[in-house]
């Protein structure tokens, strides 16, 4: 009994530290989107670890209206996360619009267990007492399979934003930003650890697996103790989970009032990311290929992506994604290709979805029709 309560103390402390960052990176300037994000993630697991430990049936049969709160929070705990690590390192993803869809789990969830929400309190208190209706209990049970397929999404997409980021900006991270970026990738590892835990907890739970250690109370351990960890990250650093911001995103250095040629190293900078994304990932051999590709695979906007390639090479989008079909249909052809293959195979392997297309583009960047070509090299 002893143990039970050291340990519900060491929960509300973690509670109490997390609710204090969240009003920390809430009302604290500079007011960085990434911050309040992190700060509502703070703020959700402040709840639901109030909750778990003082949960009891006399407490919530006294206070009945907050009775499954936590559970709706749960639906917010990964899409938050992904949020936070989008936000931070991408100033094109910092507006809450673009995120409303990973919100709809956390809505309809509301939605659909407000029958019971809306109930009266001595309504509520006899559901505690007495036992849920089935729809209640079926509700909460498939939630809990919706939070751990959240946990698998949104963990692989954090870790390859993470990934894909430090891929192209590894040569322009100083110490400390790197830093800063591998600490945001052991957050993300915690929290994998902590969805398994609470994962095991969850189907355990459906199937009445009763176990000497409770795989719920090393769950929200772990996630206090993350609190810690990030309260005193946080406290020696202030503002570092957004004060990198102007060195490490893409665009905001142009933003500020730099010089004239800084604000061109930064450009060629971004072109030459864009070039690598292009070289090496070859998107443009899918024939469907269009400016939206480019936004995901290096995180710039369209708008950034289409002034770079206008203002420093001259070109639009189209022409830089032609100009690298055809030299993938020089090389096809140098190789000996058409001897074995159509040229409209040939066009088909180099990006192109037609062979007009590819005719009239080839003779466009070449001066010559594919064919032409042909018989010049031979």
């Amino acid at each position: 009994m002893i143990i039970t309560e050291y340990f519900n103390l060491v929960l509300l402390f973690g509670a109490a530290m997390s609710f204090l960052m969240a009003m920390f990176l809430w009302f604290s300037p500079p007011f960085y989107f990434s911050n309040r994000v992190l700060g509502t993630l703070m703020f959700v697991w402040t709840f639901t670890i109030t909750s778990f430990s003082i949960q009891s049936g006399e407490f919530f049969v006294r206070f009945p209206h907050l009775f499954g709160i936590s559970s709706s929070f749960a639906y917010l705990f990964f899409p938050l996360m992904y949020m936070y690590i989008k936000s931070y390192l991408y100033k094109d993803a910092r507006q809450i619009k673009q995120y409303l869809l990973h919100l709809i789990p956390f809505v309809l969830f509301i939605l659909i267990i407000s029958p019971f929400y809306f109930q009266s309190a001595e309504v509520k208190s006899t559901f505690i007492k007495n036992g849920f209706p089935d729809w209640i209990n079926i509700v909460f049970n498939y939630g809990s399979i919706i939070v751990v397929l959240q946990g698998i999404l949104y963990t692989i997409l954090s870790i390859r934003t993470l990934q894909h980021f430090q891929y192209f900006r590894k040569k322009r991270l100083s110490s400390k930003q790197a830093y800063s970026v591998r600490w945001i990738m052991q957050f993300v590892v915690i929290n994998v650890v902590l969805w398994a835990i609470g994962t095991i907890g969850a189907i355990m739970g459906m199937l009445d697996i009763i176990t000497p250690i409770d795989p719920f109370k090393i769950y929200y351990l772990g996630i206090t103790l993350l609190t810690l960890r990030l309260g005193y990250f946080t406290i020696n650093n202030p503002f570092s989970f957004s004060t990198e911001e102007k060195n490490i995103l893409r665009s905001s250095i142009s933003n500020d009032k730099k010089s004239k040629s800084l604000g061109t190293s930064i450009d060629r900078n971004d072109l030459k990311i864009i070039i690598t994304f292009i070289k090496t990932q070859k998107p443009y051999l899918k024939k469907d290929m269009n400016l939206h590709n480019l936004v995901e695979g290096t995180g710039f906007s369209k708008h950034r992506i289409s002034e770079l390639l206008n203002n420093e090479l001259g070109k639009s989008f189209y022409d830089v994604i032609n100009e690298y079909r055809v030299n993938e249909a020089i090389k096809l052809l140098d190789e000996g290709k058409h001897k074995d293959y159509t040229l409209e195979h040939i066009a088909e392997k180099s990006g192109f979805n037609s062979k007009a297309t590819f005719y009239r583009i080839f003779k466009k960047n070449t001066g010559k029709t594919p064919n032409k070509y042909i018989q010049s090299k031979e």
